[in-house]
């Protein structure tokens, strides 16, 4: 139980808020349709990778005085939002090599009209048919228990 108690710390949660919460706060602000962008392609590539990258160092450097926890996570956050930007702009061949392209394309609900999801759940169509989580009533098919 000790165990348990200490993955959910205040420090471990207060770390894994600013992870959260810098990754939440840059594609924010990314999203921004006045964000200034340069025109060339290239150039606004490393434009989002510097916001990326940027903006979760800058709030870390505000809030390292009051919450070093929170500070910490803030850093995290900021460098997998440059590496996620960095491999969507400049290595996308690469994803789909590695067969993880589909958990960086984000399907948002509004888009699909359905159940919310990332296309990653489609490669599991070839295993059993699942166009929702919900769509199954059972969670385990008979054949993996032996019945």
């Amino acid at each position: 139980m000790s165990q348990v108690k200490s993955v959910f710390s205040k420090e471990n949660l207060t770390l894994a808020a600013g992870g959260v919460g810098a990754t939440v706060l840059t594609n924010y602000i990314l999203k921004m349709p006045n964000l200034p962008m340069p025109a060339n392609t290239e150039t606004q590539k490393l434009a989002k990778l510097g916001y990326a990258v940027g903006i979760p160092v800058l709030g870390a450097m505000l809030t390292r005085k009051f919450n070093p926890s929170l500070a910490k996570g803030m850093l995290f956050g900021g460098l997998v939002n440059g590496l996620t930007i960095a491999i969507k702009s400049y290595a996308p061949a690469a994803a789909t090599t590695l067969r993880f392209s589909e958990y960086l394309d984000y399907t948002p609900m509004s888009a699909v009209g359905q159940t919310p999801g990332y296309s990653a759940i489609n490669q599991f169509s070839t295993v059993r048919p699942m166009n929702s989580a919900f769509s199954n009533s059972s969670a385990f098919p008979a054949d993996a228990w032996g019945r």
